[in-house]
């Protein structure tokens, strides 16, 4: 057990038992303060996070055949929902303390994505959209064996996110393709990614947000995208670049400097105030408030223990995925290596394991302008 009080500088600890793989996905639960965890070992993992005592304790466990890539929790938090590389998706009812979960979908290749939908005309009967590398996305009634309704994308869907009536998905051709759940077998609107690389992530503002619904897109080539869904919001449309390194001079006889450029691997929201965060493959964590267009924290390598070794070259390891809790008092994050470097970054040295830290206001409250 770890108290989060009795942890060293930064107060942060880590889950134990952790995963014995990279982790793919963590989502804190809407009601309690349990938090998911995805992983390659085949798993997702059910934590139990007192918020008060910093007690970790395990709760439950989902196995699949294949790496466990996503997860998502309903609406009321009494059940999981899991997908895996395997192409099953599967659902956990953690209410009744059940150690078994139960196959709701299938695909013809591993399944990317998975999110729990409250249909706007479902009445209250929840619905799970899955969407993969067969370039399909699913809806799934979870009481019948086939999809109620189906997409064809352009492309394998490498990031899905849903909000109230807003979905949106990202595919391998770098389109990213917004759904009004009303309409729901239905593409509404299809264009080009504004970030010119990959897209890593994509993340949907907090239900009704002051400032329209929309995203946030992160792609490998450090820049964050901030997209409004109505076309009479776009003016409000910016990007900005970041997990990048200092400027180095690479020829003093032209001045040639490069800039090492890091993935983004994770995009969150805090439902109390709205602001945001970024993990990157450099391990470094930044808050950050869309409205303003400022960032409000960061936390270098070094803060969060993970400075590498600079005498061996080895960096830092990075952070692959985040989340807040439902107070946004807590805040997950993981260090896993994530390829970005190649065979050759995969080193002993790289960390995995899932950190929590107690978020403190003024990392995550907006400033006031002109301050």
């Amino acid at each position: 057990m770890n108290v989060l009080n009795s942890a060293p500088k930064p107060n942060d600890v880590p889950l134990e038992p952790g995963p014995t793989d990279s982790v793919t996905r963590i989502e804190f639960n809407p009601v309690v303060d349990y938090l998911a965890v995805g992983s390659w070992d085949n798993q997702v993992r059910v934590y139990e996070v007192n918020a008060t005592t910093g007690q970790i304790t395990p709760k439950a466990a989902v196995q699949h055949e294949g790496p466990a890539l996503n997860l998502s929790w309903s609406k009321d938090g009494t059940k999981l929902l899991t997908c895996s590389a395997d192409k099953t998706a599967k659902i956990l009812d953690v209410a009744t303390g059940s150690s078994q979960a139960t196959q709701i979908a299938a695909h013809d290749g591993p399944i990317s994505c998975v999110k729990w939908l409250d249909m706007p005309s479902g009445q209250g009967q929840g619905v799970c959209v899955t969407a993969g590398w067969d370039k399909m996305v699913k809806y799934w009634d979870m009481r019948q064996p086939n999809p109620i309704a189906t997409i064809t994308a352009t492309e394998r869907i490498y990031a899905l996110d849903a909000v109230d009536k807003l979905m949106v998905f990202g595919t391998a051709d770098r389109n990213v393709s917004i759904v009004d759940l009303n309409n729901p077998g239905v593409v509404k609107s299809s264009k080009e990614s504004p970030l010119k690389m990959q897209t890593r992530t994509i993340t949907c503002f907090p239900a009704k947000s002051p400032a329209g619904n929309g995203y946030a897109i992160g792609s490998v080539e450090g820049r964050v995208a901030i997209q409004y869904a109505e076309d009479k919001d776009s003016g409000q449309n910016f990007s900005f670049r970041c997990h990048r390194g200092e400027p180095v001079t690479v020829n003093q006889m032209n001045r040639t400097t490069e800039t090492a450029v890091y993935s983004v691997n994770d995009i969150s929201f805090n439902r109390l105030h709205g602001t945001f965060s970024t993990a990157g493959s450099d391990g470094s964590l930044s808050f950050w408030d869309k409205d303003l267009r400022t960032r409000l924290k960061t936390f270098v390598p070094k803060d969060l223990n993970n400075a590498g070794d600079t005498v061996n070259k080895i960096p830092p390891t990075p952070i692959v995925a985040t989340a807040f809790s439902k107070e946004s008092n807590l805040f997950a994050y993981a260090f896993s290596y994530d390829w970005s470097r190649g065979y050759t970054g995969a080193v002993q040295q790289n960390l995995n394991k899932v950190m929590i830290h107690q978020v403190q206001q003024e990392e995550i409250k907006p400033k006031q302008k002109g301050k």
